[in-house]
């Protein structure tokens, strides 16, 4: 869980990733509009909305209670920024914009990936899930069962609420 008080109110405005994701909107949107010039208005539009949840999604997970539901969002901006280079892959294949201009985008998804450890943190949940579902195969002392006083931690133990993002 992230903690216990109160969640801080719009705490995705605190992420490096967050900034770096509008910042490669910035640079969808100006390429998009490249490609309405030449009439490839599907292709824009779904670059238009993939870069959209790309940045949803880090504030819409932000303000979620624990890190396994924040990963899950996370790595649904993961998936977006990956939909969104492939659609420019196909926009480079078909000569509607440079090869300059495709090789930007890969940079600026790199920073994105880079800056929020996003693949790393998603990893990390998942690694927590599988331990939290095999200890419930093990039978605790009293003492020891969740919500029984150790239950905080054992969260410690686990490394939830590291600050990856």
């Amino acid at each position: 869980m992230i903690g216990s008080g109160a969640m801080v109110a719009f705490r995705f405005r605190q992420f490096k990733v967050y900034h770096d994701a509008k910042k490669f909107r910035k640079l969808c949107l100006k390429l998009v509009d490249k490609l309405k010039l030449q009439h490839a208005y599907d292709l824009a539009d779904q670059i238009k909305r993939a870069s959209l949840s790309v940045v949803l999604n880090i504030a819409e997970g932000s303000s979620k209670r624990s890190d396994i539901d924040f990963a899950r969002f996370l790595e649904t901006s993961s998936g977006s920024v990956n939909e969104v280079v492939a659609a420019f892959d196909l926009a480079n294949d078909e000569d509607l914009i440079s090869h300059n201009e495709y090789l930007q985008i890969e940079k600026e998804t790199n920073q994105i990936l880079d800056a929020g450890c996003i693949e790393k943190f998603v990893f990390h949940q998942r690694m927590v899930v599988m331990q939290i579902k095999s200890e419930k195969l093990i039978q605790f002392p009293k003492d020891e069962r969740p919500g029984q006083g150790l239950e905080g931690e054992r969260k410690k133990q686990y490394g939830l609420r590291k600050n990856w993002v």
